[in-house]
């Protein structure tokens, strides 16, 4: 996983980061990321916290 470009939200990235984390354990890594950007996007974060955020591999 990896960021796009810089993230200009501190407090959000690291609420976004600590959902991904509990997220991973038992789920594969593509799958745990869309169920926390979805849930993000849902509940009104910012796209600027939630969009550079992608999955490489498998």
């Amino acid at each position: 996983m990896g960021a796009l470009w810089p993230l200009p939200d501190p407090d959000g990235t690291a609420e976004l980061l600590g959902h991904l984390h509990r997220a991973l354990i038992g789920v594969p890594g593509a799958c745990s990321l869309a169920e926390v950007v979805a849930a993000a996007h849902r509940h009104g974060l910012s796209i600027a916290v939630w969009g550079p955020f992608v999955h490489f591999g498998a």
